[in-house]
């Protein structure tokens, strides 16, 4: 069977479609010497001008006139198949080329290749499609012979990891069987399937669970067909197998430290490799770090491939010192006390440094009251420290030193400052065990300077600091001496010789006693040990500008070095130092002096210059306290964080942690100090600088309270003052007194009362409870001129005078009657009254004012006008309220709008609807005020009115009668023409038989809510006379036709306006006669 074959090919970048033809047989013509047949066959391709890739046609025999090759296309420009002969650029080329077009078809199936198909499109002298010259036909056998396989894709090189699959695969066109080959080293040889092989004679190869002797294998495929064979490119499969035999480790030097490495050095794999230590190290070759423990490094090479390897780093054992023994001081400030240190673990020998003091044994010996600690090294530079306190001899317990007030006057306020002592470095507190309601115990509110300590004439002082045992510390200004005083006061030198310089303030800190040098670049700050004061100072650091004063927190100094106006933090172990804040950071210049570093980090820095406090919280600086007096100089805080500066001849302020209130606690407000310490107890010292003064903040409590009449007696108090050692009370007792008179609470009728009857009863009520005087003169004035008065010595008098039961009053009648609209003063004399402890009352002059008042002028009337409810329009006349006041007088009532309500007296006429506001008024006399005007809203609404339609009644064809409406609801005599608007009486249309509405509407009325009420036009049929026409005929005819005539049609109607079907009837008979028609229907 014979069958045209069309294989279609989508090329979208141009649009084209071409058409493959497997064997195409061509008769040529004749007469142009070609051969009897062609056949062609598909042979490769051609790329035309617009780029597109067609397949070409080899015609066998070749021949030289039309060449070798043939195109078949589908031309989207020209809407049309085209077929081109010996076209050997693809496209419409060459003269000798044969060029066919055909729109019998479209894309993508091609009209047969037949004669009549197809037009010429060239002028050529043979046409092989025309039916003259030749034909062209086309056929293709069952199994076409095909061309060489052709390789259009090579196989990709391969790179996986060991164990890993893969796959290389080819494409080939017209192949009909594969064979892939392999190069393991000596030369190319097939490939059966079996493992790690499949699909060996397939386009693809695929490899399974590759080896590292797989590594460098080259691949090729071989594709055949009966006509030949194609061999592809090669590709090369790299299998990638990390070896991390290679390594090295350094284990921890010092239990729980972190500074072991370990390294991994591989190979093999694919480099560059990348590293991941787990659980830390990194993501380099070396892991550093690392403390002990087992490390996981995976490694990773450039295609992906992993391999792991763990190291398991050491440590020595934990290097542990403890405190074995130790002795206390035998006697309270001594320095015979010992302490001994045990070591084990860690790895060689070990070496000791004490702190303070500087022993290098295993034992100290000849130590002081304080805390210690000890640094043990061994050969690996591992540390361990240990501390040890030793304490101090026996502390006696404080003492009140302060004495106690025991009287006070009830509503007077109490306050006693209760002062202790504060016996060595024990803290002291106080307490009030037994105390009175009315007291308050407080240990906020009494602090006392007091002078301590006992130094040589002539002595100028600056810094002072407190130990730990109760030791106050002073340093000369030039610094050369530091002085201690002992808790019971007594003065040593305790160090001379020591570096010249301008010093201001002194600092304990650990173990040491730091000295801050004002504009010293060499020995800006150096220390001593307090338990060694002999030897060398310890430079601590050197800067310019030297440091004038110090705080301390969590091992660091904060140092203030006001020449350059900075602050430096300092490590106290290492003294290395960093600079906090400076200028550059918003530090003003003229400042800082002294610091202080509250709970919370916040650095409080007392500026000299600006005379001001300001705050560092970590981030920005802030003020919180500015226009001081005199220039700060130090800044402290105690434990309940109140706050304590001092001032260059201003004093010393305590100040509460809001910094809104102080109070001074320097002997006087001009103190000139210029540094502030607190010892550990939180005793507050300082010396007044240039002096040989040095004082110390007594610890203190207030006792303070105001009581009132009810606590009138004795009232017993214990306060105690107790530290480690014991306690010690005060025990007292506190009277409280009744030294006040009796003070007015109340008057009746009040001060500056006015319209007071002429004959009122006068009430005058105390504070406490009273009793008449022995003698004693109440008068009322006018003026200069008594006009009532009453004599306690009097018997008759005294007894108008009543003292109310509770006893807080005293009242009388006045029996005289007083002048109208008078100013009346009272005066009662010294004495009148006294209380129940005889203190009496002080008395006042009618001068003084205290008590006076004004009489009645005119008497008030009242208007009764209730609220009146709302009216309606046509409603009848009303009465409004009372003719007359409550005195009599007659009431005028006004209307706001009379075009709404007229007022004859109290009668109201309502004349329109609407709202309208009356008043109530009655303007007094001689006799009587003006009455308070009342005044009521009054609102009148609208009447209801409905106009309602009258029904009417006509004869169909007549005219519209006239139509009117009638009104029910008119008042007060009005008739329509009361109403407003234009009224509009309309009717449905028609004008055939029936009933239609009639409306009205258009009405406006200020006084009526109108309604309309439709009425109906019922239109009646009109009378239509039908007569039968009288007719004749003769005897024998035919009856006529019969006819009628129409008499009452109106609005042009005729017979076609009636419906139904007219019947004509005569009566029966042909005999001569008359017969009667009759017209229905």
């Amino acid at each position: 069977m014979k069958k045209l074959l069309l294989l279609s090919f989508l090329f979208l970048c141009s649009g084209w479609w071409s058409e493959a033809f497997g064997q195409i047989t061509f008769r040529g013509c004749e007469n142009i010497g070609l051969a009897p047949s062609y056949t062609l066959n598909v042979d490769g391709n051609i790329t035309d001008g617009s780029g597109v890739s067609r397949n070409v046609y080899k015609s066998n025999p070749a021949n030289g006139a039309f060449g070798e090759l043939i195109i078949i296309k589908w031309s989207t420009a020209d809407s049309r198949w085209e077929i081109y002969f010996n076209a050997t650029d693809g496209d419409d080329g060459p003269g000798s080329e044969l060029f066919y077009f055909s729109d019998v078809a479209t894309a993508p199936n091609p009209p047969n290749i037949a004669i009549g198909n197809w037009t010429n499109g060239d002028d050529y002298g043979c046409d092989p499609l025309d039916a003259t010259h030749g034909e062209l036909s086309g056929s293709v056998e069952d199994t076409p012979p095909a061309a060489s396989p052709v390789i259009t894709a090579n196989p990709p090189n391969r790179y996986l990891c060991t164990g890993s699959n893969t796959t290389f695969s080819i494409t080939a066109s017209d192949a009909t069987s594969y064979q892939w080959q392999v190069d393991t080293g000596s030369g190319f040889s097939d490939i059966a399937n079996g493992a790690p092989y499949s699909g060996a004679t397939t386009a693809t190869l695929s490899v399974t669970g590759a080896t590292a002797a797989f590594n460098g294998y080259v691949y090729r495929c071989v594709a055949s067909n009966g006509s030949g064979s194609a061999t592809s490119g090669t590709a090369t499969l790299t299998v990638s197998a990390i070896v991390l035999d290679s390594g090295s480790q350094t284990d921890v030097s010092c239990n729980g430290g972190a500074n072991g490495t370990a390294t991994v050095s591989p190979t093999g794999g694919v480099a560059p490799y990348y590293y991941s230590w787990s659980p830390a190290g990194g993501t380099g070759s070396t892991a550093t770090g690392l403390s002990a423990g087992t490390y996981t490094v995976t490694v990773t090479d450039d295609i992906g491939c992993t391999s792991q390897r763990s190291f398991t780093i050491s440590q020595p054992s934990a290097l542990q010192a403890v405190i074995t023994s130790y002795t206390n001081v035998s006697t309270n400030g001594g320095s015979d006390g010992s302490a001994t240190v045990s070591v084990s673990g860690g790895t060689g020998t070990y070496s000791y440094i004490w702190s303070p003091g500087g022993a290098t044994t295993a034992t100290a010996n000849g130590l002081s009251a304080g805390n210690y600690s000890v640094l043990v090294t061994d050969n690996n530079g591992c540390t361990a420290t240990t501390s040890v306190t030793i304490a101090d001899g026996a502390v006696p317990a404080p003492t009140i030193t302060s004495t106690p007030i025991t009287s006070v006057p009830y509503n007077t306020a109490y306050s006693y400052g209760i002062v202790a002592s504060t016996e060595g470095d024990l803290e002291t507190t106080l307490s009030a065990p037994t105390l009175p309601d009315w007291l308050t115990f407080s240990t906020d509110g009494q602090n006392g300077a007091t002078l301590f300590g006992d130094f040589p004439e002539g002595t100028q002082l600056s810094g002072v600091a407190g130990d730990d045992s109760g030791n106050i510390y002073a340093i000369r200004q030039n610094g050369t001496e530091i002085f201690k005083i002992a808790p019971d006061g007594t003065t040593t030198s305790w160090r001379s010789g020591l570096t010249v310089g301008s010093v201001y303030a002194l600092h304990i800190s650990g173990a040491y006693i730091y000295i801050p040098r004002y504009a010293n670049a060499t020995s800006s700050l150096t220390r001593v040990p307090l338990n060694n004061p002999a030897v060398a100072e310890e430079l601590v650091i050197a800067r310019n500008g030297g440091v004038l004063s110090l705080t301390d927190k969590d091992g660091f100094l904060y140092a203030a070095n006001y020449g350059a106006t900075e602050i430096l933090k300092i490590n106290e172990t290492t003294k290395s130092f960093e600079v906090l804040l400076n200028n550059t950071d918003g530090l003003p210049g003229g400042g800082p002096f002294g610091m202080v570093m509250d709970d919370d980090d916040n650095l409080y820095i007392a500026t000299y210059g600006n005379r001001s406090i300001l705050k560092y919280d970590g981030t920005s600086l802030t003020t919180v306290l500015s226009s001081l007096p005199s220039a700060v100089t130090s800044v402290k805080q105690d434990a309940t964080g109140n706050f304590y500066l001092s001032m260059a001849g201003g004093g010393v302020r305590k100040y509460d942690a809001s910094w809104s209130t102080f109070e001074t606690i320097s002997q006087n407000a001009n103190d000139n100090i210029w540094s502030l310490s607190f010892t550990t107890s939180g005793a507050l010292v300082y010396a007044r600088y240039g002096s040989n003064e040095v004082y110390r903040l007594q610890t203190g409590a207030i006792l303070s309270g105001t009581p009132d009449k009810s606590q009138l007696g004795d009232h017993p108090v214990v306060i105690r003052a107790q530290n480690a050692s014991g306690y010690t009370e005060q025990a007292f007792t506190i009277t409280v007194t009744d030294e006040t008179a009796p003070v007015t609470a109340a008057f009746a009728p009040a001060n500056n009362a006015t319209e007071v009857s002429l004959e009122p009863t006068l009430t005058l009520t105390f504070d406490e409870k009273i009793i008449l005087g022995n003698s004693g003169v109440v008068n009322l004035y006018d003026g200069t001129t008594v006009l009532f008065s009453l004599d306690l010595s009097d018997t008759d008098d005294r007894s108008k005078i009543t003292v109310a039961s509770d006893g807080l009053s005293f009242s009388f009648d006045v029996d005289t009657t007083l002048p109208v609209n008078t100013l009346v003063a009272v005066e009662i004399s010294a004495g009148f009254v006294e209380d129940e402890h005889d203190n009496t009352f002080a008395g006042f002059t009618a001068a003084s004012g205290t008590w006076r008042f004004t009489t009645v002028n005119k008497l008030a009337q009242e208007i009764t006008f209730p609220e009146i409810a709302e009216k309606t329009y046509g409603d009848d006349a009303f009465t409004l309220g009372d003719e007359q006041t409550d005195q009599g007088l007659t009431v005028t009532y006004t209307s706001e709008d009379t075009s709404i309500v007229s007022i004859s007296g109290n009668q109201a006429t309502i004349l329109k609807s609407g709202t309208v506001k009356i008043t109530a008024t009655q303007e007094g006399d001689d006799q009587y005020f003006a009455a308070t005007p009342v005044e009521h809203t009054l609102t009148i609404n609208k009447a209801e009115l409905t106009v309602t339609a009258d029904d009417k009644t006509k004869v169909y064809g007549e005219e519209d009668p006239a139509f009117t409406v009638t009104y029910s609801g008119f008042v007060n005599g009005d008739e329509e023409t009361a109403l407003g608007g234009t009224l509009d009486i309309t009717r449905e249309s028609g004008e055939d038989v029936d009933t239609y509405a009639i409306t009205a509407l258009g009405y406006t009325s200020g006084n009526y809510t109108i309604s309309y009420t439709a009425g109906t036009l019922e239109i009646t049929p009109a009378a239509l006379m039908v007569t039968a026409e009288d007719k004749t005929k003769v005897y024998g005819e035919s009856d006529p036709a019969f006819t009628v005539t129409y008499s009452g049609f109106v609005n042009g109607d005729e017979e076609t306006s009636l419906g139904g079907t007219l019947n004509l009837t005569r009566e029966p008979g042909e005999d001569v006669d008359t017969y009667a028609i009759t017209a229905s229907g």
